[in-house]
């Protein structure tokens, strides 16, 4: 109902600069997410303080059916970097999220070696945690292969 008055703005931002979408995302609320995409003017890439989008932060956070939902406009930025230079593909990998993993690697267009501020990629932090699922993801035929850092890797823990 309050998306239906003219005063609400959908895309208002609270404190740490996310909007209702990316709220919604964070917290896997896919029927909300759902809501919020039928809407006219939601921004489905808009980002936070730390330019992480809403597609980025349901990556983060493991929502499958949110990332799915995000995955299925045409507009939505799978390869939105954040400010520490993340992708969404790079947070599901963090997580271990195999299933986002998934959905994500079957985007063409998705960089799967894409590396952050540090120059670690994907597959450098789904090794660095363990993640042994999405590390055999990524290295399956077709996948993104070993990575080789310009720099050694430090672990941040952001």
């Amino acid at each position: 109902m309050l998306l239906e008055r003219r005063y609400v703005d959908p895309n208002r931002l609270d404190t740490e600069g996310n909007g209702p979408l990316a709220c919604f995302a964070i917290t896997g609320q896919t029927g909300m997410v759902k809501i919020m995409l039928e809407r006219q003017g939601v921004d489905p890439n808009q980002s936070n303080n730390n330019d992480r989008t809403p597609l980025g932060c349901a990556a983060t956070e493991g929502h499958e059916a949110v990332v799915k939902l995000l995955l299925e406009r045409d507009d939505v930025d799978s390869n939105c970097p954040d400010n520490n230079d993340r992708t969404p593909l790079g947070y599901a990998a963090i997580g271990g999220h195999k299933e986002v993993v998934e959905l994500l690697l079957e985007l063409e267009h998705v960089d799967h070696s894409h590396a952050n501020k540090y120059d670690q990629t994907p597959l450098d932090w789904a090794t660095i945690n363990g993640h042994e699922g999405v590390v055999g993801l990524l290295l399956a035929p077709g996948g993104v292969g070993p990575s080789v850092p310009k720099r050694p890797v430090r672990p941040s823990f952001a």
